[in-house]
């Protein structure tokens, strides 16, 4: 296993605290897909030219840190909850492109996760990190819309739960209880899965 480090608020000080994760080499012998890391995939950053897939998105994340929150957040929690986690992104050949910004896996049951912004949860962004779903299941990371954003950030973020699985992230709070779907989502102010204990 590899070593992860993540830095977590206490006391106003930072620590590195290690945390266990698997490699990529190691999900791969768990499912037939092909898969593909951040790091070998390559695209045409605006700012940068051509370069990969994970030094466009860590130059962004330097730039627009409440990503970089959700994505730590994201590892934490499945780390905790038991799950096996690839903390960086990752993709499958033949999903046209389409990555998330990390998996998690029991046994051999794999899920990828995407981490979205609030300026990020639109149809259309979803929409095109959906193409993964031909090949695994696919949840995402938002910020709370009870806090974050207004009323259109809201009815989003309920169009997104109704179809997905999403978590919740809010800086200094807790979970919160499982909620469903559908019809209880839409009776919902707050139709999501689970909030994540906010980790910086």
């Amino acid at each position: 296993m590899a070593a992860f480090r993540l830095q977590t608020p206490g006391n106003s000080v930072y620590e590195d605290k290690p945390m266990p994760v698997i490699t990529l080499h190691q999900l791969q012998k768990r499912t037939k897909h092909e898969l593909i890391s951040d790091e070998a995939a390559c695209c045409m950053d605006p700012i940068m030219g051509p370069t990969t897939v994970r030094r466009a998105e860590r130059t962004r994340e330097a730039r627009y840190p409440i990503h970089r929150r959700l994505r730590r957040a994201a590892i934490r929690y499945f780390l905790d909850e038991g799950w096996d986690v690839v903390p960086h992104g990752i993709g499958v050949w033949g999903a046209r492109k389409a990555m998330a910004d990390l998996a998690i896996a029991k046994e051999r049951r794999i899920v990828f996760v995407e981490c979205l912004t609030q300026g990020w949860v639109y149809y259309q962004n979803a929409q095109s990190k959906r193409r993964l779903e031909a090949f695994f299941r696919l949840w995402f990371v938002i910020e709370d819309p009870a806090i974050a954003g207004g009323t259109s950030y809201r009815h989003r973020a309920e169009r997104l739960a109704r179809k997905s699985r999403v978590f919740i992230w809010s800086y200094g709070r807790g979970l919160t209880r499982r909620s469903t779907r559908t019809r209880k989502a839409r009776a919902s102010a707050r139709p999501f899965v689970r909030r994540l204990a906010a980790f910086h």
